[in-house]
């Protein structure tokens, strides 16, 4: 699906904050330097989501629209190759939710351009 046409796509594919100082982008972005020189005037760190395989699947762009709570971490899962390296990295991103990160299959709603950071939003009307 071009990104174009995702009806819920914004910006928690591209990045995520770790904390308060530093910023987690997907490597798809790793050459934007509009993106990183933006953060670094804001004072922020940036550091890499880095999913390495022969061929990418078109969803790994999804990993970084994750669902954080103070108490876990529900990270979309595809059954693909590039789900153990997602799950892996995030562990290592995020320390203090050891044990508290899970992955849940999101094949349907990846296709509609979102996954569970875009699924969760609520709003007030």
């Amino acid at each position: 699906m071009d990104k174009k046409e995702k009806i819920y796509g914004h910006s928690d594919g591209m990045l995520r904050f770790i904390d308060n100082e530093t910023v987690l982008i997907h490597d798809f972005y790793k050459n934007d330097t509009i993106i990183q020189k933006r953060l670094k005037q804001a004072g922020l760190k940036t550091e890499f989501i880095d999913i390495k395989v022969k061929r990418r699947d078109e969803r790994s762009w999804a990993y970084l629209n994750f669902l954080q709570t103070k108490d876990l971490i529900l990270l979309p899962k595809f059954g693909i190759e590039e789900d153990g390296q997602a799950l892996e990295q995030i562990k290592g991103f995020y320390p203090d939710y050891k044990g508290k990160i899970s992955q849940i299959d999101m094949n349907e709603t990846v296709n509609l351009g979102g996954t569970l950071n875009c699924i969760t939003w609520t709003t007030k009307e």
